[in-house]
Parts: C-alpha cells; structure tokens; sequence
C-alpha cells in the first residue's frame, strides 16, 4: 500500500478477506483495510483516487458480470463480510 500510494496502513488494520490456492504451493491472499486517510493517497498525473464503493461494485457486477473476474463476488462479498458491512 506504501508503495503504491504513499499510505501508511498500521498492520493490525488488514483482514484476511479470501485466498485462493492453485492446488500446488501457491497461496494468493486478498487483504481488506479502511483508513480515514485515503484521500491523502498519491495519485498519478491528472488520474484520481477512485474510492471503491462495495454496494455499486456489487450492483454493477450483477448487471454486468461480464466486465467482472469470475470470482468478483466472492471477493467483495468476503472483503465486506470481513469489515462488518451490511
């Protein structure tokens, strides 16, 4: 998160929303954090910090899943389940 965005999220605030494994020794983690300081984030020149909102990401997926990772609803679902969003 540092790196991409010059934010400095304490560690005790990341979850474990989802991993996947590829049957072998590869492990892929989706980690979830909120931070009150995410307006803050380093943006690319003229591109904006786009703030995910789950419900519309949620409702876009289901009215276009063809735009969307198989596996984007699970995620989502797990990042908000994991954060305590209704």
């Amino acid at each position: 998160m540092r790196e991409e965005t010059g934010l400095r999220i304490d560690e005790a605030a990341w979850k474990r929303a989802s991993y996947a494994t590829d049957n072998r020794s590869y492990v892929s983690y989706v980690m979830v954090a909120t931070s009150s300081e995410v307006r803050l984030a380093r943006q690319l020149e003229e591109e904006e910090v786009e703030i995910l909102s789950l419900d519309h990401c949620l409702k876009e997926a289901v009215e276009y899943p063809q735009l969307y990772a198989p596996d984007f609803l699970q995620v989502v679902g797990a990042a908000k389940a994991t954060l305590n969003i209704p």
